[in-house]
């Protein structure tokens, strides 16, 4: 998604500049832990840090019952020390749900500015529990199974360009089974075409939730490994095993969503009405999503409709309007952008969901906030690593800026300043005439 200190050469420069040895920080714990089940609606999630971190955050958080995962907002961060991080979801968490979170790596710094480790602990699930009420019901083998196979895309987009393949996430394909507890699932199984059979994973202890992920950055590999025809998900329980075959289309994954005014998406003026615009490229009965979230915060600003609601977005549409207000001056936006071809079907008594996508992460700001002028010095500027001090107000967060015609601007890193005299540094620097700011919290 993002490319900050991903050079470990670049990294151990910096380290040795500074008189410090090489040390990554990471994510160590997470409580409720992962794998956890019967996790209460109410309850708050702790994530560990190993090291001092700068009060920043970054989180994608995603629930699934049965259907395709969504996205999910809402939630409140407080640091209670500088190495534990406290989430709140406003309102609780969904019953009976798996939630998915991810913390973005660098999204998150320590002191220094370096980012998480990628290869530490840096996602995880939890299930759950059940809300008040409910129950079982009918249906093949005493409940009905919620089912959905799917295959997707995972795209960013930083700049006004096409958005580019996420190589954190690449390609993926998923297939997700839930069903009610008075079924009674031991086992959930799925055969693919040329008959391998791989089992889903679920909780030890309640097994309402299975569930197969598979990435990789080549599109082929995923399409070998999976490829289109007749899928049989194998569900197994006391007396009332059932093999549900699900066709799989040889549908081409639809091609990026793309923020299509990225540029004027990064100078919004939030006293007025905002159009943003993606492109076309679907029919009438695809189906778009829309999500805006305050970056940090994951405060939801828009979140369009799903398509059993209401005024949801068919697949030709190509903008939404974030009515005058809705932004605040001087923030970051999140931006996600799907487009989905789907079917749903009812087999066996089952309700089955087959879904081929494209996801595009992206962003917008809006103009204001802080003006207040801050003088840059003592330019640095050497193998693509620029660096400059300012006098700054310490204990504040500042943002360090870049702009090649001081109309639209990108972030390139931020600090938590702790004294009166910050460096700020851009460790991509690729032209050396690129114009530098930077702004307040």
């Amino acid at each position: 998604m993002k490319t900050i200190l991903k050079s470990l050469w670049l990294g151990l420069c910096v380290l040795a500049l500074l008189g410090l040895p090489v040390s990554a920080q990471k994510l160590t714990g997470v409580s409720p832990a992962n794998f956890s089940t019967g996790v209460g609606k109410d309850t708050t999630v702790t994530f560990t840090f190993d090291t001092d971190m700068k009060p920043i955050q970054d989180f994608s958080w995603l629930a699934n019952s049965g259907g395709f995962p969504s996205q999910i907002t809402g939630f409140s961060y407080v640091w209670t020390t500088t190495r534990k991080l406290v989430a709140t979801k406003s309102g609780g968490f969904p019953a009976n749900t798996m939630i998915i979170w991810t913390a973005n790596e660098e999204g998150f710094a320590d002191q220094l500015g370096f980012p998480l480790d990628s290869n530490g602990m840096n996602s995880g699930f939890f299930t759950t529990g059940s809300g008040s009420g409910g129950g079982g019901g009918g249906g093949a083998g005493g409940g009905a199974a919620e089912i959905s196979l799917s295959k997707l895309a995972n795209y960013a987009q930083t700049t006004a360009a096409d958005p580019v393949l996420d190589t954190d996430l690449g390609y993926e394909f998923s297939v997700f089974v839930t069903a009610p507890e008075s079924r009674g699932l031991t086992n959930v199984s799925l055969t693919i075409p040329g008959g391998a059979v791989s089992n889903l994973f679920s909780s030890p202890f309640q097994q309402t939730n299975f569930f197969l992920l598979s990435y990789s950055n080549d599109l082929a590999a995923v399409e070998a490994k999976f490829p289109p025809g007749n899928y049989g998900v194998g569900l197994q329980a006391p007396g009332s095993n059932q093999t549900v075959a699900v066709a799989f289309p040889a549908t081409p994954i639809p091609s990026a969503v793309k923020f299509s005014n990225f540029a004027a998406g990064q100078t919004v003026d939030p006293a007025a009405d905002f159009t943003l615009q993606f492109n076309a490229g679907g029919v009438a009965s695809d189906y778009v999503f829309v999500g805006v979230n305050e970056t940090g915060s994951a405060s939801t600003i828009y979140k369009s409709p799903d398509p059993a609601e209401a005024g949801y977005l068919i697949g030709t549409s190509t903008h939404i309007v974030l009515p005058a207000g809705s932004l605040v001056a001087g923030k970051t936006y999140e931006v996600y952008l799907e487009r989905w071809i789907p079917s749903t079907n009812n087999i066996g008594g089952n309700a089955v969901v087959v879904g081929v996508g494209s996801f595009t992460q992206t962003s917008l700001k809006t103009l204001g906030g802080v003006v207040a002028m801050i003088e840059l010095r003592n330019p640095t500027f050497s193998g693509g690593f620029f660096s400059a001090e300012a006098t700054v107000t310490a204990n504040q967060t500042y943002h360090f800026e870049r702009s090649t015609d001081a109309a639209a601007w990108i972030e390139v890193s931020s600090a938590f300043a702790l004294a009166t005299t910050q460096t700020f540094t851009d460790p991509a620097a690729t032209n050396p005439h690129a114009i530098y700011r930077v702004r307040k919290d």
